[in-house]
């Protein structure tokens, strides 16, 4: 005699291991993301620390000053000369803006 299984069954069997497989992914995912720091974070800390210091502040708001006054009374520049002084002038505030709002309204999160 043979026996007739309901496909509705595998179905079912198929539905549950891929729930629970699911279910121990993501279970192990956030264990880990919670087991403690990762290797790299040391390092970006230190950068962040380099870049919002106040040597930070000083070469920024040296370089937005040679960089203006370059653009302002610069003369004659090339095409290039101008666009080598807009990036630097850009990266000077980049650089500039992160103590400065230290410094001014008590900021010590990242600035995006």
């Amino acid at each position: 005699m043979q026996r007739i299984i309901n496909p509705n069954y595998w179905t079912g069997i198929v539905r549950f291991t891929m729930l629970t497989m699911l279910t121990l992914a993501l279970n192990f995912q956030v264990s880990a993301a919670t087991a403690g720091t990762l290797p790299w974070e040391k390092p970006m800390q230190a950068i962040a620390t380099s870049l919002t210091g106040p040597v930070a502040y000083a070469i920024g708001l040296i370089g937005i000053a040679i960089a203006g006054g370059t653009m302002l009374w610069g003369g004659e520049l090339t095409e290039f000369g101008r666009r080598a002084c807009m990036v630097g002038l850009v990266v000077s505030v980049l650089v500039f803006a992160a103590p400065m709002l230290s410094s001014a309204f008590g900021v010590t999160a990242a600035v995006v």
